[in-house]
């Protein structure tokens, strides 16, 4: 059975990162629609309006016009339960408690390496393709383990 496109949005506004993402993501080996949003304004914007759901969100914290930590608040205020995960240079734990604290489902630090970042996004696209599955699909034959 083949499986569609996995849906997610990055929230990021560094041009070269967005490149980096990009093609990182293209070497995991899954088959992910990726969209960028460039800013916490954009995400919001795409997160109420697109017309297909987003399965996933990978979100950086340091952004112009309203960061990720706004944003995630903002998100959840609203009652998005699309899983956010948070992708970010930054390594403060006060960064990862109130990212947790504002209802980011995970936390990882963008690693420098390219394969290790390939390594991570392919972790995470897994355990959320699988975690989002809808449950009827998660029986043989499906996105979910026999």
């Amino acid at each position: 059975m083949s499986r569609e496109p996995f849906r997610v949005l990055a929230v990021e506004d560094q041009e070269d990162d967005r490149r980096i993402l990009e093609r990182c993501m293209g070497r995991t080996g899954h088959d992910v629609d990726l969209s960028f949003a460039r800013n916490g304004v954009e995400f919001l914007e795409r997160l109420a309006h697109d017309d297909e759901p987003f399965r996933l969100v990978l979100l950086d914290l340091n952004m112009p016009l309203k960061d990720g930590r706004e944003v995630l608040r903002e998100a959840r205020q609203d009652a998005h339960t699309v899983p956010i995960v948070v992708l970010t240079t930054s390594a403060d734990p006060a960064d990862v408690e109130d990212a947790y604290r504002s209802g980011a489902n995970a936390y990882f630090i963008k690693p420098y390496d390219i394969q290790e970042f390939v390594d991570l996004l392919g972790t995470i696209v897994e355990h959320w393709r699988q975690a989002t599955a809808p449950r009827t699909a998660r029986g043989r034959g499906s996105d979910g383990p026999d």
